[in-house]
């Protein structure tokens, strides 16, 4: 884990000596930004302070373009965090709809799912009641490849407990994804 200031640069493993493809990192926060040089990840800025479905129309678009120059594309979105810190609910289910609407609809109408594996998690959950972020498990979407449907039809923490992949732990889940992508 890197975290807060420090009196020198660490240094990090590069993404491609310990998975193999070349990714690239779709940042629209600093921490990402950091993170992606230190590990050797190209880096695509994404614009910000465009009203949402704009800014996730034009992050679809430009994602659509950069991962022409990538075996992978690592994209962190953060726009359901902030109203879950404040605890609005609604805004937080508007925010998941804009990205499902505006970014991933235009993105995988344009993908070709038999050459690409696509993934869908979160970093972490945050609580709406809470205003805080918490530890539970968060639901992990993958789609494309060579991937065979396991009946979940939704989205989710509860549905995503009778998926096939079972629980992963987070330092699971990167190689798991790129051996599907490896066929």
């Amino acid at each position: 884990l890197t975290r807060d200031g420090g009196d020198h640069v660490p240094k990090l493993v590069s993404f491609k000596d310990k998975f193999g493809p070349e990714m690239g990192c779709f940042v629209e926060m600093p921490v990402e930004l950091g993170i992606a040089r230190l590990m050797g990840m190209g880096v695509v800025e994404a614009p910000t302070g465009l009203p949402p479905q704009e800014q996730y129309e034009r992050w679809a678009a430009l994602a659509l373009e950069a991962i022409e120059g990538f075996d992978g594309l690592y994209i962190h979105i953060k726009g359901p965090d902030v109203p879950a810190h404040d605890g609005d609910h609604e805004a937080k289910i508007r925010s998941i709809e804009d990205i499902d609407a505006h970014f991933f609809a235009p993105l995988l109408d344009s993908l070709d799912l038999k050459r690409a594996v696509i993934a869908v998690t979160a970093d972490h959950s945050t609580s709406c009641s809470r205003k805080a972020h918490t530890d539970g498990p968060v639901p992990l979407l993958v789609s494309g490849g060579g991937v065979s449907s396991d009946g979940v039809d939704s989205f989710g923490e509860s549905a995503s407990r009778n998926g096939s992949m079972g629980h992963l732990k987070g330092p699971e889940i990167m190689p798991h994804l790129v051996r599907l992508a490896r066929g």
